[in-house]
């Protein structure tokens, strides 16, 4: 494929056809389902680190929402939208436990970021 004019327009079929480069398409297909999107959870943190990006800007003075049905229900129009892949961020998720629980009961997949501190239930896979 190499030796190929680079102006060329590519089929999909056309790049699969080299076997290396289908091997590692197999390899990572399975994850084509994903679609990620990131919310922030609560606007306090257990610690200050220089720099963090939470308290770089405005995001920080957002009113925070407490209230599980609301997160219940954002995650359901969020899955109805097509996301199945969640980011529990900002600024510490790990103090709202209830609120990671919820979102973990409406959309298994995904990630807590957090700074590792205070245990998440593990009932929150």
């Amino acid at each position: 494929m190499n030796d190929c004019p680079s102006n060329k327009e590519w089929k999909f079929s056309e790049i699969l056809a080299d076997h290396k480069i289908r091997a590692r398409w197999e390899k990572v297909r399975k994850y084509f389902f994903l679609r990620e999107s990131t919310y922030d959870m609560a606007n306090r943190c257990n610690i200050r680190c220089e720099g963090c990006y939470y308290y770089e800007g405005d995001k920080q003075f957002a009113e925070e929402n407490r209230d599980p049905a609301a997160w219940r229900e954002l995650m359901r129009a969020e899955k109805a939208r097509g996301i199945t892949y969640v980011v529990l961020a900002g600024a510490e998720p790990s103090l709202v436990p209830e609120l990671c629980e919820v979102c973990f009961q409406e959309m298994p997949l995904g990630t807590i970021a957090t700074n590792g501190l205070k245990f998440i239930p593990e009932s929150i896979n």
